[in-house]
């Protein structure tokens, strides 16, 4: 599998901030990964560095992450293009607004830089080589996204991101976010995989999704709870009190730059 570049090009910025600018109010109750302790655990585990080093976090949407890396020591400057994501995050961390395609910081100024399910809306390639500019000689890079679970679930997932995310550049598995991690000269030092329960009705629910149409809610959950049985199995697609659940897989690579 490879990863795939859907939309190559410039990133439609403006497209990606209306759509963080109308999810803000409710971001965190959207969905349980946003908040989902062993998740967040899951990224703490896997650094490196001392506390009291200099981090960034990239896409730091409400801060949830940043406030964490926070509370473990870490001088923590969050930047986003939302301004309605920032007044959020102003709250917990200190943020500046700024593209992480091309980023606000001076070269070799950081000792970890973080990215949490936000580098599939971006040009990941320019994002990698900031990082690198970025971050010192010894720092560390850790980068998290949802992921298929196995080869079961993998296409039939790919099309339902497709058909869900309409600002989606890249479909990562595993393997090709690893793929893409070494071809811009980073070599993986450090590795999480786990699941998180997710309710389907949460997710697409007017409240929680107001950037789609009825309709693309309806074709989503639809997608899910019709899916072919492989990816069912997979991914414990099922009802609890009438509510969809499945299982979405997350990977977590940490990095550090080929010296």
């Amino acid at each position: 599998m490879s990863a795939e570049i859907l939309i190559p090009g410039k990133t439609d910025i403006s497209g990606v901030i209306d759509q963080f600018q109308t999810r803000a109010e409710t971001f965190e109750q959207s969905a349980a990964w946003v908040t989902d302790q062993n998740l967040i655990n899951s990224i703490l585990g896997l650094i490196r560095i001392p506390k009291g080093s200099r981090c960034i976090e990239l896409c730091c949407g409400t801060g949830k992450i940043g406030l964490a890396l926070k509370n473990a020591g870490m001088k923590v400057i969050g930047v986003d293009i939302s301004p309605a994501m920032l007044k959020k995050s102003e709250k917990r961390i200190t943020v500046t607004p700024g593209n992480v395609e091309e980023m606000p910081f001076d070269s070799n100024t950081a000792d970890l830089i973080v990215v949490r399910q936000a580098l599939f809306l971006t040009d990941s390639g320019k994002v990698l080589e900031e990082v690198k500019r970025v971050l010192k000689p010894n720092g560390q890079f850790i980068v998290c996204n949802t992921v298929p679970i196995s080869d079961r679930d993998c296409d039939y997932l790919k099309m339902i991101h497709q058909v869900k995310q309409n600002k989606l550049k890249i479909f990562y598995t595993s393997a090709t976010l690893k793929l893409e991690l070494t071809q811009h000269g980073f070599l993986i030092d450090g590795e999480n995989f786990l699941t998180v329960d997710e309710s389907i009705d949460r997710w697409m629910s007017p409240k929680y999704a107001p950037e789609l149409s009825t309709s693309k809610r309806e074709e989503v959950s639809d997608l899910i709870w019709n899916s072919p049985i492989e990816y069912r199995q997979t991914r414990k697609v099922r009802k609890i009190n009438d509510q969809i659940f499945e299982k979405w897989g997350w990977m977590i690579y940490s990095a550090r730059i080929i010296s």
